[in-house]
């Protein structure tokens, strides 16, 4: 898909939720994998100034029922086999209009044949409901852009949950830009030049910020994986496609090196190769680079931060073991472990924040 391709279907979707009744401020949830419609809705959201809630496609359905009520979602996109528990769950919730896709709606003809004769009968069947609606291959085709809607950086764009249970942070579009560009002058990413690998989750905010945010804000070609757990899919993906730039967190890196047939395949086009989620244990860090010749290098955010805080320089000193330095006009704290708030000196030893806890303001 080009990107002229992908403005004409981020205008037709803007178009089709404002007619849907998505105004400034309203929650639209996205109960999607990475997936072209993910990219598609996320930017349309963002176009006609609603705020996007990701959502983990793997929830329950009382984690479902949970994050739509404490959000306040009216709308939601969902794939077609995640609508079952979604539609069980509807009615606790503020829910009102669900538009459901399928995986095959931007499939080759080829692919989307075998899809629809072999995959798609083993899901549940899709009962519409009178407040359902199917997903067009192109959206809104009787309007094609959306009507002019309130713009403003420092309006809300994101609601994310963080880890555990879920507590919604909203970032504004302010948080999101800032973050991608922190991203892009630490690697030293060139416009254009780019092939990011978006195998981690868009719905969590490492995904989001470090695949597509960043890869949007320099032109990059994305490619999108669905299900990461399929490692031999991953590497070969990686040796076809030549990706530059690779965000992982640590259990990719073991499965990637324990792969029998890796030998096989070529993973050196990858360049930038930013780590996080848990810490990056020195072997697994040094086994990846043996195996590999890829260097994945540590770094350490947090949901309330959009997310990155620090990180080891891509193509300078990585420290083994740290979470590297902090990122362009971020200020970090490093506090004493026992009470949390007195501040350490640069020889001292104190709580690290890779590890138990941070406090960071960034100007």
């Amino acid at each position: 898909m080009t990107y002229a391709h992908l403005h004409d279907q981020v205008e037709r979707c803007a178009a089709s939720l404002q007619r849907l009744g998505v105004r400034p401020g309203d929650r639209v949830a996205l109960y999607l994998p990475n997936c072209p419609q993910f990219v598609i809705t996320y930017l349309a959201c963002l176009r006609v100034g609603g705020i996007a809630v990701p959502f983990n496609p793997l929830y329950s359905g009382r984690e479902t029922e949970y994050q739509l009520r404490d959000c306040g979602a009216r709308i939601a996109v969902v794939l077609d086999r995640f609508f079952p528990l979604v539609n069980q769950v509807r009615a606790n919730t503020p829910l009102r209009r669900v538009v459901v896709t399928s995986a095959k709606e931007y499939f080759p003809p080829a692919l989307w044949l075998l899809y629809t004769l072999t995959a798609e009968r083993r899901q549940p069947r899709f009962r519409s409901g009178r407040r359902t609606s199917r997903s067009p291959r192109s959206w809104s085709p009787g309007r094609r852009s959306p009507s002019p809607s309130a713009r403003g950086d420092r309006r809300p764009a994101l609601h994310r949950g963080t880890t555990g249970v879920s507590r919604g942070v909203e970032l504004s579009h302010r948080n999101l830009l800032v973050n991608a560009e922190q991203n892009r002058s630490w690697a030293g990413l060139e416009p254009g030049a780019e092939v990011t690998l978006a195998a981690l989750p868009l719905f969590h905010a490492f995904g989001l910020t470090c695949c597509l945010n960043l890869g949007m804000l320099t032109g990059s070609t994305l490619i999108l994986v669905p299900n990461p757990t399929d490692v031999r899919g991953l590497v070969q993906t990686i040796h076809r496609f030549r990706p530059t730039v690779f965000p992982v967190v640590p259990t990719m890196l073991v499965a990637i090196s324990n792969f029998p047939d890796l030998a096989r395949y070529d993973l050196r086009s990858v360049r930038v190769s930013p780590c996080a989620g848990s810490p990056l244990a020195p072997a697994v860090q040094r086994t990846f680079i043996e195996r590999t010749g890829v260097r994945p290098v540590e770094g350490y955010g947090l949901t309330e931060a959009a997310p990155v805080v620090m990180g080891n320089p891509p193509f300078g000193d990585d420290r083994h073991g740290t979470i590297g330095l902090p990122y362009p006009d971020t200020e970090v704290r490093v506090v004493d472990f026992e009470t949390g708030k007195r501040d350490m000196p640069f020889e001292g030893t104190g709580r690290c924040p890779g590890r138990s806890s941070c406090a960071g303001r960034r100007s």
